[in-house]
């Protein structure tokens, strides 16, 4: 509808500003290091964008505001505008009592959402604290597979004093991360056939989208950069990176991946189920690229 193709012009309008400027950098995330490659940096492209929100009463309305304006979307791979999905219910519809958000991460290979949950967890809890006032919902969970015991013990600890927020740990299988599936796991609803979470009072994102709404409220950050899982045999050095949009998969690999090994026979933009291949390194990183899988022709 009109309100759907507004939010989607003004997320377009954000990326083009916020990719003015040179590539700025990429920051290297994987288990064993947390180091940063510097390129050049373009701080001039993002001056004007980045100053704290502390002095500001945090609302419903500023929330609903700040999403749409700094270009905050769903970042488990369907990027669709966030500030859609908080907007009020209309008359007769289901109210929300319940943000899940999704850090399932169900495809092979792909890490970012586990990396994340280990690096940023007080702002993924605080980004979905911004969502339950967004949206009135009285409580908030966290979707966690059972093959990620280390962020399951972090998040459990984090969360341990928050008396609406808790983690539900769900079994490992496909598609487990799967909205639909993931709201029955978590909370015994059925969403109806061609139904929305929303039919049954849930709102589901990505814990990697509540990342970035913590930054956009609480600091005018836009959705600028994201963790990328670089991975595959055709790779120098796999690993979970931080990458600014509109970075060319072919720089990514490069600067932060260690350079192609081999001879890549197939690149899966995504992951390897719900992925696809594409023919080259000359697309750039989106706001939806949780990963990059380069395999060798052998």
């Amino acid at each position: 509808d009109d309100e759907v193709i507004q939010y989607i012009a003004t997320n377009i309008k954000s990326n083009i500003r916020e990719l003015e400027g040179a590539l700025n950098r990429i920051t290297a995330m994987s288990s064993l290091e947390h180091r940063e490659i510097t390129v050049e940096l373009a701080q001039e492209a993002l001056k004007d964008m980045i100053s704290p929100n502390a002095k500001r009463e945090i609302t419903p309305d500023l929330i609903r505001q700040v999403l749409r304006e700094k270009g905050i979307a769903g970042m488990g791979g369907a990027t669709f505008p966030t500030a859609v999905k908080y907007a009020p219910p209309k008359e007769g519809h289901c109210p929300i009592d319940t943000i899940l958000l999704n850090g399932i991460e169900c495809e092979p290979f792909v890490t970012a959402d586990h990396r994340t949950l280990l690096e940023y967890a007080d702002e993924i809890i605080q980004g979905l604290k911004y969502f339950m006032l967004a949206s009135g919902a009285a409580k908030g969970i966290i979707g966690i597979e059972d093959n990620k015991p280390d962020a399951i013990e972090l998040m459990q600890k984090k969360v341990a004093g928050e008396a609406n927020i808790e983690v539900c740990v769900c079994k490992e299988k496909y598609p487990q991360g799967s909205e639909k599936h993931l709201i029955y796991a978590a909370t015994g609803r059925t969403v109806p056939d061609r139904g929305l979470p929303a039919d049954v009072g849930v709102i589901v994102d990505n814990v990697g989208t509540a990342v970035a709404a913590c930054r956009a409220v609480k600091n005018n950050i836009p959705l600028y950069e994201r963790v990328v899982t670089i991975s595959g045999d055709g790779v120098n050095k796999p690993g979970n990176y931080i990458v600014r949009l509109g970075t060319l998969f072919s720089d990514a690999v490069e600067k932060a991946a260690g350079g192609l090994k081999g001879d890549p026979g197939k690149i899966v933009a995504g992951g390897m189920m719900m992925g696809f291949a594409v023919n080259s390194l000359d697309y750039p990183i989106t706001k939806g690229s949780s990963g990059l899988l380069i395999f060798n022709s052998k």
